[in-house]
């Protein structure tokens, strides 16, 4: 029997999501790693991840894994491309392989065994897991299959491909529901987090956006916390890419909510009480942080500093350096010791937040930034 080989897609927008699917945090792994544990788990050894949109982020988080890289430069065509690119790249000795999308995160190793076990004892064209009846994912698909897949893109995508060509099938019976969840959606996101991790609660951006309303947010608050948000979550995705876990949807959720009650005195305070209110105390904590880093987050990179950092990088919603916001608030409060001290000692803790963070990215914040003003990243 010839090898068993695993694609795991991993190029796509995640435009549904809103947030990059694979650097997003589970517990003790990324999204992405997970697939990648659970094919390896069972004995699975040529592991191939193919990689399209932000491919500069996720690569060093395979290369650390030492898992094989196929880099799809038509992503942007879809997911069937990217299943071409992996099937053009497996080994010639390649008798089937696990097609296994990175937005899975919920096969186990156990569903990867079985399903090794039964193709096995009994070949098949195509093996398909069910759960109630209901297929999921991975197939197991034999290579005998492959010039077909290569062909141009037929109706319905590989589903309806092998539905054609793949007449030798098998399916067998699983008895876990993970091969149906896939992470397509926040919600989806939420209810894997709720079920399965540690993880804190939070908002999700459409409860942010019902939460302006509420509370009647003006306009270019609105607009500064969403740009706030843009450049949070860039900076978790540098740092997840390096190896940190940082809850990127929780960062999202208290960037667009962290000035929730702007015309309010206190209002970070104030923003905290509201959304602990909502049932987010964790959210919370890190809204109401976000005026005055406290000193326990002031060495740490976390949920915390990433926010207060950001929120200082960002005037109105205009991206500049904590030179030029100091500049402006020195303008603004010139005539004030008091609170011009209090913007100087804020500062200063931002831009020990930024030199901890340069050390770890090995890069420039402000070049970072610009790539982020051009919409590179």
């Amino acid at each position: 029997m010839g090898r068993i080989a695993a694609l795991v897609p991993a190029a796509g927008y995640s435009s549904r999501m809103g947030l990059f699917k694979p650097l997003l945090p589970l517990t003790f792994s990324l999204v992405v790693e997970k697939p990648i544990k659970a094919l390896g788990a069972a004995g699975i050894e040529d592991i191939f991840v193919i990689t399209g949109h932000k491919a500069f982020l996720l690569e060093p988080v395979l290369e650390y894994r030492g898992i094989k890289i196929i880099y799809n430069p038509n992503y942007d065509q879809g997911m069937y491309s990217s299943i071409q690119a992996g099937v053009k790249a497996l080994p010639e000795d390649t008798e089937a392989f696990f097609l296994l999308p990175a937005d899975y995160p919920l096969v186990s190793s156990v569903v990867i065994e079985e399903m090794l076990n039964e193709y096995r004892r009994q070949p098949h064209q195509v093996l398909y897991p069910t759960f109630k009846g209901v297929r999921g994912h991975p197939p197991l698909i034999s290579t005998e299959l492959s010039s077909y897949i290569m062909q141009s893109e037929a109706p319905g995508g590989l589903k309806g491909l092998l539905e054609v060509v793949g007449t030798d099938y098998a399916e067998i019976e699983v008895s876990e529901d993970g091969i149906l969840q896939d992470l397509d959606t926040e919600d989806d996101y939420q209810n894997i987090i709720r079920n399965h991790t540690a993880l804190a609660p939070y908002p999700t951006r459409a409860e942010c956006e019902l939460m302006w309303q509420k509370y009647e947010t003006p306009r270019p608050v609105i607009l500064h916390s969403e740009q706030v948000s843009r450049v949070a979550c860039m900076l978790c995705e540098h740092l997840n890419s390096r190896g940190f876990l940082l809850h990127t949807a929780l960062v999202q959720a208290c960037s667009l909510l962290h000035d929730i009650a702007k015309k309010e005195k206190e209002h970070a305070a104030k923003g905290q009480q509201i959304v602990t209110d909502m049932g987010y105390e964790k959210a919370g904590e890190i809204i109401g942080a976000h005026m005055d880093l406290p000193k326990e987050h002031l060495n740490l990179i976390d949920e915390y500093s990433v926010l207060y950092l950001a929120d200082k990088l960002v005037q109105g919603k205009k991206i500049v350096s904590l030179e030029e916001r100091m500049k402006e608030r020195s303008k603004r409060y010139g005539h004030d010791d008091s609170a011009l001290n209090s913007v100087h000692e804020r500062l200063g803790k931002a831009r020990k937040v930024q030199k901890n963070l340069e050390e770890i990215l090995g890069i420039p914040l402000n070049e970072l930034l610009s790539e982020l003003t051009r919409g590179r990243l």
